[in-house]
């Protein structure tokens, strides 16, 4: 049996990217050919793109999410669990909304994603599965419709506002519409060559193709992110909205996450149903567990 990954676990590395800043991916076509030969064969330049330093992109990322409300794309989510060596790659759908309020400068904007997974590999082995999570604001959903299994959390108190995005609220925290000084109180943020730990040929040329420029930030010693993460990479075109293409987190045990996008449709409708969090009536015979918010367990 392949490891399960639980609900916060998934929601973690889903939050990593839709919070970002997304639009201009390429067509389906450019994502199939990228692991042509001629391009594994290919070396993969270090590409430092318009930034001179970290702190310039820090400061480019401070309103790099402007603009962008709606987003629907393909992703392909790898994950490493380095004790038992398992691998496991999900590919499968992610839908992204934000509501900015009224007032165009509104201090907080409500966030919502959604993810289908519906294939899943291990090792030579692929099989389809129907796995659909949500997140409106307040309260996380795992469905799988083919076995009527509900699981919907509460993750933030009711009435209090959450930006998971924002340092020291977001269960992952990534550098996009946020203060550089907040980023650099907790890592220390460096540009690193484009193909810097990248060794897998279709993100290899990807890198290349795109011109991409890679953010890496390593968790100071003490603080909170140092328990969850090793390191934090960011793979983010180098121009426009310094849309992300690539992100990956090590944890201190050596498990990797990573999570790639693919042909991304940005600002057009989304049907609201996508982010539902509803509870099933029981005449619909789904097997529901619910639970409500809990404090976390101070260390």
């Amino acid at each position: 049996m392949p490891r399960q990954i639980c609900t916060g676990r998934l929601a973690r590395i889903v939050l990593a990217f839709v919070i970002l800043p997304l639009a201009g991916m390429p067509a389906a076509s450019d994502a199939g050919s990228l692991g042509r030969t001629e391009w594994a064969a290919s070396s993969v330049e270090s590409l430092a793109g318009p930034f001179a330093s970290a702190d310039e992109l820090l400061d480019a990322l401070e309103t790099a999410d402007a603009g962008i409300d709606t987003l629907r794309s393909p992703i392909v989510y790898r994950k490493f669990f380095a004790i038992q060596s398992d691998e496991q790659r999900r590919s499968g759908t992610l839908y992204f909304q934000t509501e900015r309020g009224d007032q165009p400068d509104a201090a907080r904007a409500t966030r919502r994603f959604a993810v289908s997974f519906d294939e899943l590999s291990v090792s030579d082995r692929r099989e389809k599965i129907d796995q659909q999570y949500a997140f409106d604001g307040e309260w996380v959903v795992e469905k799988t419709p083919s076995d009527r299994q509900f699981t919907k959390r509460q993750v933030v108190p009711p009435g209090e506002d959450f930006d998971p995005l924002r340092i020291g609220e977001g269960p992952f925290p990534v550098p996009v519409g946020q203060r550089k000084a907040d980023i650099l109180e907790r890592f220390d943020a460096e540009l690193r060559p484009a193909d810097d730990n990248l060794t897998d040929p279709m993100l290899r040329a990807l890198v290349k193709a795109k011109g991409l420029i890679q953010l890496r930030l390593t968790p100071k010693p003490g603080t909170a992110e140092s328990r969850d993460f090793e390191q934090i990479r960011i793979w983010y075109e180098p121009d426009g909205n310094l849309l992300p293409r690539i992100a990956r987190t090590v944890t201190p045990i050596g498990d990797e996450s990573e999570v790639v996008l693919l042909k991304p449709v940005v600002n057009e409708p989304i049907d609201a149903e996508i982010f539902s969090t509803r509870t099933p009536p029981p005449e619909e015979g789904w097997n529901i567990s619910i639970s409500d918010f809990r404090e976390p367990i101070q260390d």
